[in-house]
């Protein structure tokens, strides 16, 4: 997985080949998801009622579910695609980074708090407070890191949460 690009700044690209062989879409089905975003430069973020947040640039795991109408594919292909009024905590953070990816599994069950505590034992950090002002989580966004990382993350994810990996291309359906 490469997110290096050739000025040396962050971006965001496809994470292994045999993922990158996968021509599968965003569900319409509901179920939960991590969202990969990248953020190719440090930046100071204001959003709503948390305030001012300086992250660093890397990659960072949004832990979300999607149970309205159109599922995953919906909230999923609205990150993807760049355009959006701000709602959620992620939109903020996404007017300054690049959607990579996400881990995908559809289910009836809410599954987002318990995937939250399983990426924050996966990752560098956690940002307090972010994505989680509807649970008890202390938070849904993490840092990951690098590549490296990110890349262990994904692999684990499709063994112990049985969700499966789309790149940017897939959450949007191609377009």
């Amino acid at each position: 997985m490469v997110f290096a690009g050739s000025d040396g700044r962050l971006t965001a690209q496809r994470i292994t080949e045999r993922d990158m062989a996968s021509r599968h879409h965003a569900p319409t089905a509901n179920g939960t998801y991590i969202l990969l975003a990248v953020l190719g430069s440090p930046a100071t973020i204001e959003i709503g009622k948390i305030g001012s947040l300086s992250l660093a640039a890397g990659i960072y795991a949004y832990v979300g579910s999607a149970f309205g109408p159109g599922g995953l594919a919906t909230r999923l292909g609205r990150y993807a695609s760049g355009a959006r009024r701000k709602h959620w905590h992620i939109d903020y953070l996404l007017d300054h980074g690049e959607v990579v990816g996400a881990l995908v599994r559809t289910d009836k069950r809410r599954r987002e708090c318990a995937w939250a505590n399983w990426t924050a034992n996966r990752t560098l950090r956690k940002v307090p407070n972010f994505g989680s002002s509807d649970c008890r989580c202390t938070s849904h966004l993490f840092f990951v890191g690098n590549d490296e990382k990110a890349e262990e993350m994904v692999r684990a994810a499709g063994c112990e949460l049985k969700a499966k990996y789309l790149d940017r291309q897939n959450l949007t359906g191609g377009r």
